[in-house]
């Protein structure tokens, strides 16, 4: 059993030719990354049959303007020790909590381990499929699966098999047990650049190839399952994930899907020294007007106290109140940007304000639901 991050998880570039610059992700930014505080926003296509993947190698230019949205997710990054079920993932440094959508502190915490690789531990999950009857879900990955191979170069390519135990517990039912035996390839095959829903600038993104084959054991017997998927990312982790219809669809051109979805994290990466700026800046909202997501974006540059920089950003309504903290953590200097979900307030005004010692910086966005 995985978390939704199996989906988009993944990495980074092929081989030298094209147009564009090839990235690399490194421990460092998944660092940054799943720092305790940030967010990532995923959304799920439930409607979408077919889209065009590319082809291997350089110069692609994915557009995947024309994914819906048919629900999406927030994952919050927090401290293992911090959650439930810490002491049942002792080596875990990094964890996720996505919070159930029917009650409220119930939801599925994911656990990781960054050190040479980007590996997943396990995950906790605690929910009511039936009304007024908690369910416990608890799944262990042995060894840990190598989400990401750090760091990830043109061609890297790597094979892994691990064991998921999975024990799920619904009282008055007796405990069940499940064991997934996975195997997989995942190689790292294009570079490009690809657009997303609601943005217009392309970004700078690789496309990994996926092949997973499992054989889950129940007390029922047993049952094997395969699917091949793409998955999307840029040095900002800015996500696309798709699953083929075909596992013997080609690597190039469009292709039949049977899902898929993006996601956006709350940081962005500083991707070189140009990308820092001379001044404090807060950028107008986009889209605006918005309905229910809009990306905000603002730069940090260097300061002479130190490397890093006290930032918060604070979203207020017309009445002064605060509705939301977007961030509140010190930043390194570069270009950030984060996403203002609005999908719990009303249609109306609201003001987002960015303040970093001095500098205070107010800009109006508007919501029209």
């Amino acid at each position: 059993m995985k978390n939704l991050f199996t989906f988009f998880v993944i990495i980074t570039l092929f081989s030298s030719s094209g147009g564009y610059a090839q990235i690399t992700l490194t421990t460092s930014d998944y660092a940054n990354i799943y720092a305790e505080g940030n967010s990532y926003t995923a959304y799920f296509d439930m409607t979408t049959s077919s889209v065009d993947i590319g082809h291997p190698g350089g110069g692609n230019t994915w557009n995947f303007s024309n994914l819906n949205s048919s629900f999406s997710t927030v994952a919050v990054m927090v401290a293992p020790s911090s959650t439930p079920q810490s002491a049942q993932y002792p080596d875990a440094n990094y964890a996720t909590f996505v919070e159930d959508d029917s009650v409220a502190g119930y939801g599925t915490y994911s656990y990781y381990h960054l050190g040479n690789n980007f590996e997943m531990c396990g995950s906790y999950i605690k929910t009511e499929i039936v009304a007024g009857t908690v369910t416990e879900s608890e799944s262990h990955f042995t060894p840990f699966e190598i989400s990401t191979k750090l760091p990830l170069t043109a061609g890297t390519s790597w094979t892994q098999s691990y064991e998921a135990v999975v024990t799920t517990t619904m009282p008055p039912l007796p405990p069940m047990n499940e064991t997934d035996d996975v195997t997989f390839t995942r190689t790292v095959d294009a570079w490009g650049t690809m657009i997303i829903p609601g943005e217009t600038d392309p970004i700078e993104a690789l496309r990994v190839h996926l092949d997973e084959r499992m054989v889950t054991h129940t007390t029922g017997g047993d049952s094997y399952t395969r699917w091949i998927g793409y998955e999307f990312i840029t040095k900002s982790y800015t996500t696309v994930g798709i699953t083929l219809a075909d596992t013997l669809s080609p690597d190039s051109g469009v292709v039949s899907i049977i899902g898929g979805g993006w996601g956006i994290s709350s940081v962005t990466a500083v991707e070189d020294d140009n990308s820092i700026t001379d001044n404090f800046k807060l950028e107008q909202n986009y889209p605006n007007p918005f309905n229910p997501t809009t990306t905000i974006s603002y730069s940090i540059p260097v300061v002479e106290t130190g490397n890093n920089t006290s930032v918060q950003l604070k979203v207020y309504d017309m009445l002064g109140h605060k509705v939301a903290t977007l961030v509140n953590r010190k930043q390194a200097p570069g270009k950030y940007s984060v996403i203002f979900d609005a999908s719990k307030l009303s249609s109306g005004i609201y003001f987002y304000t960015l303040q970093t010692g001095n500098f205070v910086q107010t800009k109006k966005c508007i919501l029209l639901k």
